[in-house]
């Protein structure tokens, strides 16, 4: 197996056990009172102030998780990484990763109807904001 294979492989292992731990946590990593409020964010200034607003548990996950995802991002960035291959209309692997990671970190509650219904898109935008770099 080759060693691009093996880190693949690896990396996607890593990432599915994390969206499920993620997902089976009591509370989202984002609290659903901030929800709006990071799906308006448009700079990467103050969506780093918005992580002042998180629990201290949320902060530290949060991290963690985007810096995961950013190293993961890195890789799409090599240009002699053979899986850069992919067609310019395909989404990037930045975009996959934020589509599938955005519903479990902004994790809706059913339960509470009281909140009005925030753009995926919005909550898409904040956390490319962490993958995606300076």
């Amino acid at each position: 197996m080759a060693p691009q294979t093996v880190d693949a492989n690896y990396a996607r292992t890593v990432a599915a056990v994390l969206l499920a731990f993620l997902d089976s946590l009591p509370e989202p990593v984002v609290p659903l009172s901030l929800h709006q409020r990071c799906a308006e964010v448009t700079s990467r200034d103050v969506a780093f102030e918005m992580l002042s607003l998180f629990p201290p548990t949320s902060v530290n996950a949060w991290i963690c998780v985007t810096a995961f995802l950013h190293l993961l991002t890195l890789k799409e960035k090599d240009p002699l990484s053979p899986e850069d291959t992919q067609p310019s209309r395909s989404p990037s692997r930045t975009e996959l990763l934020a589509s599938i990671f955005t519903p479990i970190l902004f994790r809706d509650n059913s339960d509470n109807v009281s909140l009005p219904p925030v753009s995926p898109l919005g909550k898409k935008r904040f956390l490319l904001l962490f993958m995606e770099g300076p």
